[in-house]
């Protein structure tokens, strides 16, 4: 899933993906000035809390979501 933030002009993606090969979920940041943050996650659980800390963390600090989030077809487990 990808989703987009705006705060002002600014404008920040957080995509939540699976990595097959390493079998982590991933959450990806990318800020307004294209810097990436990538976190790994072995844990379903620890990957669903740390995604509410996210949203509440842009929430905290004013980022708005814009749109509905896009679907990613690839990047979630296979089976």
């Amino acid at each position: 899933m990808l989703w987009f933030y705006q705060r002002d002009q600014e404008l920040i993606t957080v995509e939540t993906r699976f990595d097959e090969a390493t079998g982590e979920y991933l959450l990806v940041m990318q800020t307004a000035n294209h810097e990436q943050q990538i976190e790994r996650f072995k844990d379903l659980q620890a990957f669903e809390k740390r995604l509410v800390i996210a949203e509440r963390t842009l929430a905290t600090e004013r980022w708005k979501q814009v749109g509905p989030p896009i679907f990613l077809r690839d990047g979630w487990p296979k089976g």
